[in-house]
């Protein structure tokens, strides 16, 4: 069991930093031997890429002028929000009542995180 926990966060890991620059401070979970401390570090880079989206769309929403902008993309925000929370709770489903669940909740969470923030990225205004 400890090999195939070990497997899931490794490839997680580098599937995370195959995708190019850093989007945000992550941890190698991979380091880690004890459940506890994998659903920790897990939940904390998750928290990181909520951090980071957070910053992203903050920034874009201040830099759109029009009001039906903005309600455009906090609409499509809300309803990306509740698409990925669905995705990564049916995902997360057949750990439940164990104790890697919440390990994949987070890599589900963060991995959906990060492909947002890439593509928020591309609507932010040119430098």
């Amino acid at each position: 069991m400890k090999l195939f926990v070990f497997v899931i966060v490794f490839v997680a890991a580098n599937a995370a930093s195959a995708k190019g620059v850093s989007l945000y401070k992550t941890e190698d979970c991979g380091k880690y031997m004890a459940q506890m401390d994998l659903n920790t570090c897990a939940g904390n880079n998750y928290e990181s890429a909520d951090d980071a989206l957070n910053a992203v769309y903050t920034q874009i929403m201040a830099s759109k002028l029009d009001q039906a902008a903005k309600g455009r993309l906090r609409d499509s925000e809300r309803v990306w929000i509740k698409a990925r929370d669905t995705a990564c709770n049916e995902a997360a489903a057949p750990d439940e009542g164990g104790s890697i669940y919440n390990m994949d909740l987070d890599n589900c969470l963060e991995d959906k995180t990060a492909a947002r923030i890439r593509e928020l990225k591309k609507m932010m205004p040119a430098p």
